[in-house]
């Protein structure tokens, strides 16, 4: 009957921690509707998965957060937060200018573009074609940042909830363009 009861208790503690920890940064995820379908991606807490040493435009120190990936048999769809690393510049920056941009152009740099603060760089592929690049055209991009939430400070650190929605017109290899929806909501740490 002990043992029963001792192993009853370790189940509940193990379970109260576990809501303990989700609680703190609330559901992370990654969503896009494509075509009329729509995905969806539980995110674990990958705030400081990503590249640090980048530059923003305005020569600050950056970090190129890994923001999620949905892949099926038929699209591959990845996001990249670049935000200021430093928390003075972090907190001192709005989320006003946030764009949407191409991974082309400014994760891999292919044409020497930079980011700025709370950009997301968008990817997508179109499995289905032999050339499955697509590109996000230049106009009808938005990025809204809806919310920013400090979830815990440290000696060495800050942990930021971010959350956001956004949508833009993509072109596939075959010049057919169609829409891209979604929202997300994930996390990012800074430097203090």
């Amino acid at each position: 009957m002990k043992k029963i009861l001792l192993f009853v208790l370790t189940l509940l503690v193990i379970q109260s921690c576990k809501k303990s920890s989700s609680s703190s940064t609330g559901n992370l995820f990654l969503e896009i509707t494509v075509n009329g379908q729509t995905y969806k991606e539980d995110l674990a807490d990958i705030g400081g998965t990503g590249f640090s040493g980048e530059t923003s435009c305005t020569n600050q120190p950056g970090f190129l957060q890994f923001g999620g990936m949905i892949e099926t048999s038929q699209l591959e769809f990845e996001a990249y937060l670049f935000h200021h690393e430093n928390e003075t510049d972090f907190a001192a920056a709005t989320a006003a200018n946030a764009r949407l941009v191409d991974a082309r152009d400014h994760y891999y740099s292919f044409n020497g573009a930079c980011n700025s603060h709370l950009d997301l760089n968008i990817s997508f592929l179109d499995k289905l074609l032999n050339d499955q690049s697509c590109s996000v055209e230049t106009t009808g991009r938005t990025h809204t940042v809806e919310s920013i939430t400090l979830l815990e400070t440290t000696s060495t650190e800050k942990r930021y909830a971010i959350a956001g929605s956004f949508s833009c017109t993509l072109r596939n290899s075959n010049n057919v363009t169609f829409p891209l929806t979604g929202k997300y909501r994930t996390t990012v740490s800074t430097l203090r």
